[in-house]
């Protein structure tokens, strides 16, 4: 109704219609790629100086939504998954996409996500999102993507993400999850990043790991595991990054690391493990970085590690190592930091 705060002249619409295209302008092509499209009519202001929302100015990338109410600006956060209005359109039309990354959002992940059967990418992080990941996440089987790093998630990583074969990456680090590596996980055999670190993970690598023959990148770093380093590890040849420091794995440094012969950082260090440092890591001529520190390891340096004349970081210290420097090691002229 005009009484309500309806726009009422065409001198307003006029003029919140100008508003409109004058932030599209200034936000340049990029940013205007991704504004959702104007819905309805402009909006006015009513007699108390309140939005009313006939027109909506969305900036996807943005949990702010700006209300253009003539000259005035009333901001609006949608501050959860579900009142956002992006999300909700997805439930109601589909899409292939979410991105609602560094929103400031809180709350839970919504087990209605288990809906978005066409998602292909699937990105949340950077906020605050609490609750588990839902096991209804297994539902979607198109994912190629799924980033849900850097929030408070808590609980178990769903056995049922085993079923998300066509996945590519899966980034759920930094968060606070418990719980064991799922075996489940040796099911997603496009994997190229893998990114398990900084939570509260217990239990071993999962020999299973060993069929990711893909991964090029596998963090684990930062978690609790226990158990050795598994011999399958040598069957992930396309590794240029291996991160496991900082956990409570024991025994050996496997000989079959050798094959990694992609490696550029492999970084074990602030473990438990023994034994001594494998000849055949002189294999890794493609090594910039190798922190072997705070172990157990013992016996010499292997003089193969000569060889590695890339290495820029080389961490040998608190271990139980004897004998002198290697005289081969005056080759490495690229180490930065011994």
């Amino acid at each position: 109704m005009p009484g309500e705060g309806y726009c009422t002249s065409r001198e307003q619409v006029s003029e919140a219609s100008g508003i409109v295209e004058a932030k599209r302008r200034k936000a340049g092509p990029r940013n205007q790629q991704k504004t959702l499209p104007y819905r309805s009519s402009p909006p006015c202001v009513d007699s108390k100086g309140w939005c009313i929302h006939r027109m909506k100015a969305l900036l996807v990338r943005t949990a702010l939504f700006i209300f253009l109410c003539g000259m005035q600006l009333t901001a609006v956060a949608f501050n959860t998954i579900e009142n956002h209005p992006e999300y909700q359109d997805c439930l109601a039309s589909g899409c292939t996409e979410l991105r609602l990354d560094t929103n400031g959002l809180t709350g839970t992940v919504p087990t209605k996500m288990g809906e978005l059967t066409q998602l292909t990418i699937l990105r949340l992080y950077g906020n605050s999102l609490t609750s588990t990941v839902p096991t209804e996440m297994g539902e979607l089987t198109q994912l190629t993507e799924v980033h849900l790093d850097s929030n408070s998630l808590t609980g178990t990583v769903p056995t049922e993400m085993g079923a998300l074969i066509q996945l590519s990456t899966l980034h759920l680090d930094s968060n606070s999850l418990t719980g064991t590596v799922p075996t489940e996980m040796g099911a997603l055999i496009q994997l190229s990043f893998l990114r398990l670190y900084s939570n509260s993970l217990t239990g071993t690598v999962p020999t299973e790991m060993g069929a990711l023959i893909q991964l090029t990148r596998l963090r684990l770093d930062t978690n609790s595991l226990t158990g050795t380093v598994p011999t399958e590890m040598g069957e992930l040849t396309q590794l240029t990054r291996l991160w496991l420091y900082s956990n409570s794995l024991t025994g050996t440094v496997p000989t079959e690391m050798g094959a990694l012969i992609q490696l550029s950082d492999l970084r074990l260090g602030s473990n438990s493990l023994t034994s001594t440092v494998p000849t055949e890591m002189g294999e890794l001529t493609q090594l910039t970085e190798l922190w072997l520190y705070s172990n157990s390891l013992t016996g010499t340096v292997p003089t193969e590690m000569g060889e590695l004349t890339q290495l820029t970081e080389l961490y040998l210290n608190s271990n139980n190592l004897t004998s002198t420097v290697p005289t081969e090691m005056g080759a490495l002229t690229q180490l930065i930091w011994l």
